[in-house]
């Protein structure tokens, strides 16, 4: 009930996002979330907490938890909001970011408990299914300007393609040709993992970073669950991405708006060119990236500590 009324006030502008009703009730949400976590806690007595920055946690959460417990945080979310933890990451023993860009931030803050772990994949939700291509290409993500623009020059290349996310249909209603591709707001699970194994070639344009080409820091998770589903990705370049995958080997990148037409076209109709990219892809994302091998780091760096 807390919940919806707030939604509501908040899609009514009646009161700002920042604010909510009964935010000292113990039933709103923030509250909640904090009380039932440190039951757990206080129930399990875990030796290692790991807190995948997403949700927010009250200081005095994680003061009792890092009071009994190793505390870890990991930040997935892009560098433009890294600010947000600033007043967080002292109560953490280590705190990880999936960005060198918000490392270097917090140590020129001071903060020496930071260090860099890149995005991992979950090779189970995203894996390779035996299906026929149906598209020649597809995207997946919520509307921009820049994605616009990137999906009116694929559709100029080929119009088989498939377009998923929310806002593309009030941007395009008297615009027949991406109406076309669209196909709904969300995808997910072996939906996403089937759609991504139907299609030959992945587009990808990435919101992150302050620059540029390859001056633009950070990358999606799209990086690693596309080449996950042995499929063949297209994504704009970044500083950070050789340190991932390496360009014309795992993925292949564009960083023009030319360039991308040129490759979109060539990797369509090459499928042999295709079919090697995604599958050296595929190797070294499942042998290097899954959660797996980031878990075991982790582990590591606990027994060690």
């Amino acid at each position: 009930v807390i919940h919806r009324i707030n939604k509501l006030a908040h899609n009514l502008r009646i009161v700002p996002k920042k604010r909510a009703f009964f935010q000292e009730h113990p039933l709103s949400h923030f509250n909640y979330r904090n009380s039932q976590l440190l039951k757990r806690i206080e129930a399990d007595l875990p030796d290692f907490v790991l807190m995948v920055r997403g949700l927010r946690f009250s200081k005095e959460t994680l003061s009792s938890i890092a009071s009994r417990s190793t505390l870890v945080g990991w930040y997935v979310e892009s560098e433009n909001l890294a600010n947000q933890v600033f007043e967080e990451v002292d109560f953490f023993d280590k705190y990880f970011f999936i960005s060198p860009g918000s490392v270097e931030l917090f140590r020129s803050h001071g903060f020496s408990n930071v260090e860099l772990m890149r995005h991992s994949v979950d090779v189970q939700a995203y894996h390779p299914i035996a299906v026929e291509k149906r598209f020649d290409w597809c995207f997946v993500g919520n509307w921009s300007r820049t994605r616009q623009e990137l999906i009116e020059a694929a559709i100029q290349i080929s119009p088989g393609g498939a377009v998923y996310g929310p806002n593309w249909h009030k941007h395009n209603i008297s615009n027949y040709k991406v109406m076309r591709t669209l196909r709904g707001k969300y995808i997910y699970g072996e939906d996403l993992a089937r759609l991504y194994s139907a299609t030959k070639v992945i587009l990808n344009a990435t919101a992150w970073g302050n620059q540029s080409g390859e001056r633009r820091t950070g990358v999606n998770m799209r990086i690693l669950e596309v080449p996950a589903c042995r499929a063949a990705l297209l994504t704009d370049v970044s500083e950070d991405l050789s340190e991932i995958v390496s360009p014309g080997i795992h993925v292949i990148t564009y960083d023009s708006p030319r360039e991308f037409r040129q490759k979109l076209a060539l990797y369509i109709s090459n499928d042999a060119e295709r079919e090697k990219i995604a599958a050296s892809g595929y190797d070294l994302v499942t042998r290097r990236h899954s959660y797996d091998d980031t878990a075991k780091r982790l582990l590591k760096w606990f027994h060690q500590n």
